[in-house]
């Protein structure tokens, strides 16, 4: 990014460092590429510093439930095992069906999701073979 944007930048400073690991990256990958990419094109200096960051960097805005279709709204006395069950249907429903994609995004194994599936009477006979990976 540096040589793309014609700079001198060669390091990024422990703090922007610290506040990477900690952030979830909602946005994945392409929004670690846009703010380091934006921190690189500011940067006055060899070093990207926090300065350099957007100014709301860190604080990403809570998505309310009612204006996010893709939310999952649970109510005081839901259960953790009813949160998760809901959950997981919603991440498989998002990712229609695919289970691969759906277990990368809830950062569990294959084999866990399909363990869950199976729990809850939501797969089917295919899904509990071993071995078997779906996309």
């Amino acid at each position: 990014m540096s040589a793309k944007h014609s700079r001198k930048v060669a390091a990024v400073s422990e703090a922007v460092l610290n506040l990477f690991t900690n952030y979830s990256w909602p946005g994945n990958v392409r929004e670690l590429r846009n703010t380091l990419e934006r921190a690189v094109i500011v940067c006055d200096s060899g070093m990207v510093e926090t300065k350099h960051l957007p100014p709301a960097f860190g604080h990403a805005p809570l998505h309310t439930a009612a204006n996010d279709p893709d939310a999952v709204r649970l109510g005081v006395g839901t259960t953790v095992g009813e949160a998760e069950k809901m959950l997981i249907l919603k991440t498989l429903e998002s990712t229609s069906n695919n289970k691969t994609r759906a277990a990368e995004i809830l950062g569990i194994s294959l084999k866990t999701l399909h363990n869950k599936l199976k729990e809850y009477g939501s797969g089917s006979a295919s899904d509990a073979a071993p071995g078997k990976e779906e996309s």
